[in-house]
């Protein structure tokens, strides 16, 4: 998966990082002390890149901090006690392996199922949304709330909004989610950076597969809903 341009990923003021990551590309692994990663960026990291358990280095690439270095394709393992991380090379935005995300998603699926058999307060309604990347080739599925326009918000990336269902609650939203990445498990990929620091680095396979209709694939399941749950879509 190549990176394009790196300019086009908004690092903020961790962009300097980036560039001391790319100029040692070669090493299988980076090892930096706070201090002189401070040093590298002209500026304090926050108490949160100190403190076990704040999450500061976890690789989500909607985060500022994590495109810097996986757009350089590393992967933080800070080291607390020694004050410092080390920065290992890797071949992913995502810490599951492919294998490990099949497995989620079927769970996830199968606790959607067992989530309908409850009597579940949650009124909110939710839109499940198709969007199309057409460079590089890639659709994403994906869940918000009904009065939030994420779908819109992700034209930033390039997407095109293909198919949208307003359904009853989450529930019923996670469950549609989960029924299509099963449907497409074996096309799912990673989308470059660029693209994942929009819209995340999950829930993206090969516009190579496409799905039917959301509508579709709900009336398809629709008879082994709960009565409450059948037909709750628009």
């Amino acid at each position: 998966m190549a990176l394009r341009d790196h300019h086009e990923v908004q690092m903020g003021p961790y962009a300097p990082l980036y560039d001391y990551l790319r100029t040692h590309e070669e090493a299988e692994e980076v090892l930096l002390s706070f201090v002189e990663i401070e040093a590298i960026l002209g500026r304090a990291l926050p108490d949160a890149a100190r403190t076990p358990g704040e999450g500061w280095w976890s690789g989500h690439p909607t985060r500022l901090q994590a495109r810097s270095w996986l757009a350089a394709w590393r992967r933080p393992d800070p080291r607390y006690d020694d004050l410092c991380v080390a920065f290992r090379r890797t071949g992913q935005l995502t810490k599951p392996s492919s294998e490990d995300q099949s497995r989620q998603i079927k769970m996830y699926l199968r606790h959607a199922w067992d989530m309908l058999d409850f009597e579940i307060q949650d009124a909110q309604e939710c839109v499940v949304y198709l969007i199309h990347f057409e460079e590089p080739g890639l659709y994403k599925v994906g869940i918000s709330k009904a009065s939030t326009s994420r779908p819109q918000a992700l034209a930033r990336a390039g997407g095109i909004v293909r198919d949208t269902v307003r359904v009853k609650n989450r529930t019923l939203a996670r469950l549609l989610e989960s029924e299509c990445l099963v449907r497409v498990d074996a096309a799912r990929t990673e989308p470059p950076i660029w693209i994942a620091q929009w819209a995340g680095a999950t829930e993206f396979w090969s516009d190579d597969v496409s799905l039917p209709p959301f509508r579709e694939i709900l009336e398809s399941l629709n008879d082994e809903l709960p009565i409450a749950y059948r037909g709750a879509w628009a």
